[in-house]
């Protein structure tokens, strides 16, 4: 609401100083034509136009105070889930940690208690087993031969023996 009324104040201002300034563009020309240029109109410009640079400058300023800032958040809890990550980072997946935090917030308990539970520690081993099983698939064709993937054993069977000792290495 407020960045709403800076806005359009800012819209004003910058209506008034167009205006402002065509104005005194207006009167440069009406007396350029004439050499009677006098001391007065011309001080009278000076004046406007400084007027009109202290309030671009003080706009300038109030933009530079303006601007969003960064803050850092002083949270307690992040901060102890920030300290809970770097001592067991390396131990949990991403998925584990927010159970641990998430376990710790429902019974209002310490994340290192919460670690240390049974439930946790459960969830822990299963979903290292889990992970452990997924490593430990492995493709059918990994554990055969060079000799096995090229050739099938029913050509492998119709080779002589020659052709055999030809493309089994020593």
């Amino acid at each position: 609401m407020d960045n709403e009324l800076e806005k359009e104040n800012s819209l004003n201002q910058d209506d008034e100083l167009e205006s402002l300034i065509d104005s005194s563009a207006d009167e440069e020309a009406s007396t350029s034509s004439d050499d009677s240029t006098n001391v007065e109109t011309l001080e009278e410009k000076v004046k406007k136009l400084e007027s009109i640079n202290k309030q671009l400058y003080a706009r300038l300023q109030k933009m530079k105070e303006a601007k969003p800032k960064v803050v850092e958040p002083q949270d307690d809890e992040f901060k102890k889930k920030i300290e809970f990550a770097i001592f067991h980072g390396k131990d949990l997946t991403k998925e584990e940690m927010e159970e641990v935090f998430a376990y710790a917030k429902a019974k209002n308990i310490s994340y290192e208690e919460a670690l240390k539970s049974p439930v946790i520690s459960t969830y822990l081993e299963k979903s290292r087993e889990q992970r452990k099983a997924e490593q430990a698939q492995v493709d059918v064709e990994s554990g055969k031969s060079d000799i096995e993937k090229k050739y099938t054993p029913e050509q492998l069977r119709s080779m002589s023996l020659e052709e055999l000792k030809k493309i089994i290495p020593k």
